[in-house]
């Protein structure tokens, strides 16, 4: 893929990976079918922030890192993308936790749910899963991928030019100090052409 193709998908991922985590975390994940001796049989459904409070604090990382991947510097950037594939963790970790032994996640989302004592010896006869695990999963994957991709750039890509056609922090091209080297030495950049003996 081209440089100009990377720019353009990797903010597009992660901004859908975003939209997925912070979606499915209020969606029902699951439905816990227990059997009672006085009510009977009863389902209980079970969200994805029940399931797993990481859903949420993940998608809301990885938004703030977008945000900062796109108007930070180079530091930044490379910051944005680790807390980029940090918040896909955290997605990731609870739908993979669900989706490998279902049972025992429910039983402790639905003991803290409503504080039941014991609520790990809950008697559910089955646990139904809906599709919202899998749309997480696949949100971390793209949160993944554009925290790899917004990396790499960051890597790729020196400092932005800032006015006057400096670099962040480098020498001007014309081999004269930067601002902030001449702030250093306690002189004004800003009093060029300007008569300071009145």
């Amino acid at each position: 893929m081209s440089r100009r193709g990377l720019t353009r998908w990797w903010p597009l991922a992660t901004a859908a990976g975003v939209l997925l985590a912070l979606a499915g975390a209020g969606q029902q994940w699951a439905v816990a079918v227990a059997v009672d001796p006085v009510l009977g049989q009863t389902e209980t459904p079970v969200t994805g922030s029940q399931v797993g409070r990481t859903i949420t604090a993940g998608g809301l990382l990885a938004g703030a890192a977008l945000l900062a991947a796109l108007t930070g510097t180079r530091v930044v950037r490379l910051l944005a993308a680790l807390s980029t594939l940090v918040a896909a963790g955290l997605v990731a970790y609870p739908a993979l936790q669900l989706l490998w032994d279902a049972e025992p996640v429910v039983r402790s989302a639905l003991a803290e749910a409503t504080a039941v004592t014991g609520g790990a010896d809950l008697a559910l006869s089955s646990v139904r899963l809906s599709g919202w695990p899998w749309v997480a999963l696949g949100g971390s994957l793209l949160l993944l991928a554009g925290g790899l991709a917004g990396g790499s750039r960051a890597r790729r890509h020196g400092p932005r030019p800032s006015r006057a056609g400096e670099l962040d922090g480098q020498a001007r091209p014309d081999g004269g100090a930067s601002d902030w080297d001449r702030l250093s030495e306690g002189e004004d950049p800003t009093a060029e052409g300007r008569d300071l003996s009145q």
